[in-house]
């Protein structure tokens, strides 16, 4: 076997390392997710094990701006909410609202389903889908939007023990750059001797200022210490306060040792 080859199948059997633990960190995460939400229903041990593998979740967003829009947007929210109460509904939803860094209120109706049939049921109903999708709702001069979680939890396996909340993430590759591998062994090794939550990901797409670093002049070693975002570069973007603590922590230890 020459040199080549044996580089070659390298990075082969770095390519199935890191699927496979994208595919496990992946799992992770859907059956957290799937856990929290059945306990948003009131369930647990079995029950809950078995809602997670078969869970929608489903965020209904109205965004408007002024006092002069928010009795309509209150009017629509309460619609969404209403069409809740039609065949195939959530078994529970909660309503939420805040005002973004832009001036923005967003208020938003988050409903589960314990099974995806009976949403898809509901979902193409006519009074739900001909609402959705009619033209005059889209120029009413207030802002709407819908995301749907389904995660499907066939295949599960447990990389760490922590179950109430999804933890921080250490990014190893994405789209602009390849972490320095002994950075992310020596971040890897002050969380768990700290004991601080965290977890590797791999990123198909996007970037960070890491790229620049790491090829600047003769080349830095460089990483990125990433914490999960929901609804990243816009004006709703969030993070977990937890996971945010996370990181901070990691970063602390790992710049005393």
């Amino acid at each position: 076997m020459t040199t080549f080859d044996k580089r070659e199948e390298g990075f082969e059997k770095k390519f199935a390392m890191d699927e496979e633990s994208r595919f496990k960190a992946n799992a992770r995460r859907n059956k957290l997710l799937g856990l929290w939400a059945a306990e948003k229903l009131g369930l647990s041990g079995d029950a809950a094990n078995a809602y997670a593998k078969e869970v929608v979740m489903a965020y209904f967003g109205v965004q408007s701006r002024g006092e002069e829009r928010r009795a309509q947007a209150l009017a629509a929210l309460r619609h969404i909410a209403d069409g809740f109460r039609l065949d195939g509904g959530p078994g529970h939803h909660d309503l939420v609202e805040y005002r973004d860094a832009s001036g923005y209120d967003n208020r938003i109706a988050i409903a589960y389903w314990r099974n995806p049939a009976t949403f898809e049921r509901w979902r193409t109903a006519p009074a739900i889908d001909g609402w959705w999708t009619s033209p005059d709702r889209l120029a009413d001069g207030i802002g709407y939007f819908r995301e749907i979680v389904a995660p499907r939890v066939d295949q599960f396996e447990t990389l760490y023990s922590f179950r109430k909340s999804l933890p921080g993430v250490g990014t190893i590759m994405d789209g602009a750059s390849i972490a320095h591998r002994p950075l992310i062994d020596g971040f890897e090794a002050v969380a768990k001797k700290h004991k601080i939550p965290h977890q590797l990901s791999i990123l198909p797409r996007g970037g960070t200022d890491a790229a620049a670093i790491q090829r600047t002049r003769g080349g830095y070693p460089a990483m990125t210490l990433s914490i999960p975002t929901r609804y990243i570069h816009t004006v709703t973007e969030s993070v977990h306060q937890r996971d945010l603590q996370s990181a901070i922590d990691l970063l602390a230890a790992w710049l005393e040792t």
